[in-house]
């Protein structure tokens, strides 16, 4: 489908978009944009921050 779209003159916007690796996929198979909802990664403790 996003190969179509581009030969028609499209850009290609994809929908629903949940996780980083959806965009990552995404992107991957040279969509230009995506929307959707994705959670922050969690924060490591203070501690093991600093170790790395």
């Amino acid at each position: 489908m996003i190969d179509f779209a581009h030969a028609l003159g499209f850009t290609v916007v994809a929908e629903g978009v949940k996780t980083a690796g959806e965009l990552a996929e995404l992107r991957s198979l040279g969509c230009e944009y995506g929307q959707g909802y994705w959670r922050r990664p969690y924060a490591l403790p203070r501690r093991q921050r600093i170790r790395s």
